[in-house]
């Protein structure tokens, strides 16, 4: 199996992690160690994009790859400045978007 179907499969994943989470309770009503939990998901998300192949992520230009790996180094090395806001606009506005982008990729 390719590189970027195993890591296209760790985004599905991740996404698929988050979106169960949410339809279980909306993010506010998390505690500390789920909101951790899917700060987590989101970071593998960006991990597993940073690994993506240059090609692949020029014929799926259609998602922002640099944006989600860029969010990712954020999260990673500037954890304490994580606003919790910011991550609920990003599950509710971006992640449906990129989860219809990435279901819509033929391998």
């Amino acid at each position: 199996m390719s590189r970027d179907k195993i890591k296209l499969a760790d985004i599905k994943v991740a996404v698929d992690k988050i979106t169960e989470s949410l339809l279980a309770k909306p993010f506010h009503e998390f505690d500390d160690i789920e909101k951790y939990g899917i700060l987590y998901l989101l970071q593998i998300i960006g991990e597993a994009a940073r690994l993506l192949t240059e090609e692949f992520k020029g014929k799926n230009n259609q998602i922002p790859w640099k944006e989600i790996i860029g969010f990712r180094n954020f999260v990673v090395h500037q954890y304490m400045d994580v606003k919790w806001e910011i991550i609920e606009k990003i599950l509710y506005s971006d992640l449906p978007d990129l989860n219809t982008k990435i279901q819509n990729i033929k391998l």
